[in-house]
C-alpha cells in the first residue's frame, strides 16, 4: 500500500456529499446502493499510525460547532471527485 504522508492541518475526510458518492463507488452490489441511500447510514475512518508513535501529528477531535462547514474544498482524483471539510477555526463565545 501507498503511505500518504500525515496532514499539516486540520479537515475531516468527508463532506455529505463526498459520503453519499463514497457508498456509490464502494458498496458491493451495486444494487443494494440506492436501498442504502433512502435510510441513515455512517462512514465510520479508522486511523492509526503505522511505523511510530504519531507525536508530531497527533489525531485530533473537535466540536462540530466550531466548524464553518461552508469552507468545503474539493479534491480531485483521476477516477472520480471528493470533498472534504478543511477546519478552520471561528470565533466562537460562549461554546
Amino acid at each position: 500500500p501507498r503511505e500518504t504522508p500525515a496532514s499539516p492541518r486540520a479537515h475531516m475526510d468527508q463532506t455529505p456529499a463526498a459520503s453519499v458518492a463514497r457508498v456509490k463507488v464502494a458498496l458491493h452490489p451495486p444494487t443494494e446502493v440506492p436501498s442504502l441511500l433512502h435510510k441513515r447510514f455512517q462512514i465510520i475512518d479508522l486511523w492509526r499510525p503505522i511505523s511510530h508513535a504519531a507525536v508530531d501529528r497527533p489525531l485530533a477531535l473537535c466540536d462540530f460547532r466550531s466548524v464553518d462547514f461552508d469552507k468545503a474544498v474539493a479534491l480531485i482524483y483521476p477516477d472520480r471527485s471528493g470533498n472534504y471539510y478543511e477546519v478552520v477555526p471561528l470565533r466562537t463565545e460562549g461554546i
